[in-house]
């Protein structure tokens, strides 16, 4: 049996970011549209709670916070998280892996859509909404 090195079983920054993002197309949007209780704990920790809008389902949230909840949540199994985490960028990086472009129809498939309420001058600050399609 060959013995793996951690350097070779580590994941890259790269990889971990795309693996956040992937979280959020799928496995989030899904527990989002069914309000997992898991889920709706750390987005009330994250101070982004879903709430109900007149029957519609409403998640306000900034890229930063987005970011970290994601972060803690993705399993990436034995793996070991690149080093270079951490270091401000990584908000960053991943808000450009993310929203190009959005995951629309991932969302569509659990009834959500997104749209930007308020962009700011730092990309990690911008506010976005997810709301269900019907109430």
């Amino acid at each position: 049996m060959m013995n793996v090195s951690s350097a070779e079983r580590a994941v890259t920054k790269t990889k971990y970011l795309a693996r956040v993002a992937a979280y959020f197309k799928g496995e989030f949007a899904r527990l989002l549209a069914e309000r997992d209780p898991e889920l709706l704990e750390d987005l009330i920790e994250m101070r982004s709670p879903v709430h109900d809008e007149h029957g519609m389902l409403v998640f306000d949230f900034r890229f930063d916070q987005l970011y970290f909840l994601l972060a803690r949540r993705t399993d990436i199994g034995d793996e070991e998280l690149p080093g270079t985490l951490g270091n401000g960028k990584d908000v960053r990086d991943f808000c450009r892996i993310i929203p190009r472009p959005w995951p629309l129809k991932e969302l569509a498939e659990h009834g959500l859509a997104i749209r930007h309420l308020h962009l700011s001058r730092s990309i990690g600050g911008s506010l976005y909404r997810i709301h269900s399609i019907q109430p």
